[in-house]
């Protein structure tokens, strides 16, 4: 009944209330399974485009193999230069009876004109031989590429080799046995490109000075060389912010190698003072270059000539 009036609700005023309801809980249902299946699409996406880390690999050559690729200086493998330089003197002393096998067709040939026509020439051990060199030298040819590939291979560095090694005997994932190959380290080379010296050295600095840093706050999982592995004793260097960390610190080496010669010859007066100083700016940029970068001799000398030659026009306008 209505208190107002004390009358009952018609069946109008019921049928209104019902299909309200009935509204409220379409839409109310509506939204949930909205909002569920945007929250599994989300959670979905979320757990797909997570970065996978080293210890989501099963222990042994799967992680490993997971090691090796996630950094270029754990690409490390064995040259096998001893075992490819015997190879290359059994191909090449193959090659060698060859051609004196042929040299003795040659010298017992009796028909003579064959040597001079070699349309008309019916000697097949002569043409035999020829096949057999052909074949021969082209994998030769071939091995001596590859070989002088891995012969210009870069050497790994000692500190790499050092830290797979000790990675194998802390998580003793692979065996040791065929681990071994690790302790050849004359043999080793770096199948990756690296960076240059400078960003190698600086990189090696921010991991460490980061590590301690870490270390002392305790919060190794915020650190950025974390992000490929969970393992605490794992710092590998990654992401754009330790990029570009290492190059600002390579562009200030740079630009205080490049004008804090000046600031100081300006402040000096003495002609023979400036010659000194333009002298030993010269020799410390051409040695910073050479340890820094891979420069060859030629790109040495004509760094360090246009280097002092700047000085030298910079000190002759200054009077």
């Amino acid at each position: 009944m209505d208190p107002s009036n004390g009358s009952t609700p018609g069946p109008s005023t019921r049928s209104y209330t019902s299909h309200a309801k009935r509204f409220r809980h379409n839409v109310s249902s509506r939204y949930i399974a909205i909002r569920d299946k945007l929250s599994n699409k989300i959670l979905q996406h979320a757990h797909e485009s997570r970065r996978h880390q080293i210890e989501d690999f099963p222990r042994g050559y799967p992680r490993f193999s997971r090691l090796f690729v996630a950094h270029p200086s754990f690409a490390i493998s064995r040259k096998f230069l001893a075992m490819r330089a015997r190879l290359l003197f059994v191909k090449q002393d193959h090659l060698s009876m060859l051609e004196e096998r042929l040299d003795e067709i040659d010298h017992s040939e009796p028909r003579k004109m064959f040597l001079g026509n070699l349309r008309r020439d019916r000697n097949y051990s002569r043409k035999n031989v020829l096949d057999s060199m052909d074949k021969a030298l082209r994998d030769y040819d071939q091995f001596v590429s590859r070989f002088r590939i891995t012969l210009d291979a870069s050497n790994a560095h000692r500190r790499d080799i050092v830290s797979l090694q000790n990675w194998i005997k802390g998580t003793g994932s692979i065996n040791q046995a065929e681990a071994s190959f690790l302790r050849d380290e004359e043999d080793l080379m770096s199948i990756r490109s690296r960076p240059d010296e400078a960003q190698s050295f600086f990189e090696t600095c921010v991991v460490k000075a980061g590590v301690k840093i870490s270390r002392i706050f305790q919060k190794y999982r915020k650190f950025p060389s974390q992000g490929l592995s969970r393992d605490p004793r794992v710092h590998i260097s990654e992401g754009p912010f330790i990029r570009r960390l290492i190059q600002s610190l390579v562009a200030f080496i740079v630009v205080l190698l490049l004008f804090v010669p000046i600031v100081i010859i300006t402040s000096v007066k003495s002609q023979s003072t400036r010659i000194l100083i333009i002298v030993a700016s010269t020799a410390i940029f051409i040695l910073s270059m050479s340890g820094m970068t891979r420069a060859h001799t030629r790109e040495l000398f004509i760094a360090g000539a246009t280097y002092a030659t700047v000085l030298v026009v910079f000190v002759a306008g200054n009077g």
